[in-house]
């Protein structure tokens, strides 16, 4: 019954905050698209005030996600393509100064794609890093807006993370701890994937 109530608890509620669609498979550098995802703060805040409902007198909730290494190799898709060229567009302005700085010739930022294979080139690196950044805030976005969300329902519950120092083993899964550990009363990371001394580091 703990257990069922945990896994409840902390997962009702990521799928209406953290874009889910499309998926990398690393091993192969191929894309599976899905239907485009849609943001839905009000579905959230309805699943997490029927949960606030139930348990009366809780003082900790845990920001959870069906995924521990956070965005694993989700939000890889035509969806999250549109979504880096106009990040790229706010951070170069103009498609010269992008090839300026990556030593490229695109004439436009709709040819630009999201990266699936190990870079080689220092193109191939700068298109990694500023994928590897928006993922980075988007994945930070989705804790700031759960983490509002439930201190709006509740201004006195202590609220912790759950992504796991196993995020570390890969810059794809958009987990940036010094910044998604703003969002968070008590420490609650999961290091378990590092040495113990290090785990003051996610604190």
């Amino acid at each position: 019954k703990g257990i069922q109530r945990d896994l409840n608890f902390m997962y009702g509620a990521y799928r209406w905050l953290l874009p889910q669609s499309g998926a990398l498979n690393p091993s192969n550098g191929t894309v599976k698209d899905s239907a485009e995802w849609t943001a839905d703060p009000q579905k959230a805040e309805t699943s997490i005030k029927s949960l606030f409902e139930k348990w009366k007198g809780y003082e900790l909730f845990r920001i959870g996600l069906a995924c521990e290494t956070g965005m694993g190799f989700h939000y890889w898709g035509e969806q999250a393509r549109k979504d880096f060229q106009q990040y790229l567009k706010e951070q170069y302005k103009t498609i010269g100064d992008l090839n300026r700085h990556w030593g490229t010739s695109y004439k436009d930022f709709s040819e630009i794609t999201l990266p699936v294979r190990k870079p080689e080139t220092p193109a191939d690196h700068a298109r990694w890093e500023h994928w590897r950044r928006l993922r980075e805030k988007t994945f930070e976005k989705f804790y700031s807006d759960y983490y509002n969300i439930v201190r709006k329902l509740n201004g006195k519950i202590d609220i912790f993370g759950l992504a796991s120092t196993g995020s570390l083993n890969s810059p794809l899964y958009g987990v940036n701890f010094y910044e998604i550990t703003k969002y968070q009363d008590i420490n609650g990371m999961d290091g378990t994937a590092v040495d113990p001394e290090k785990e003051w580091l996610f604190q």
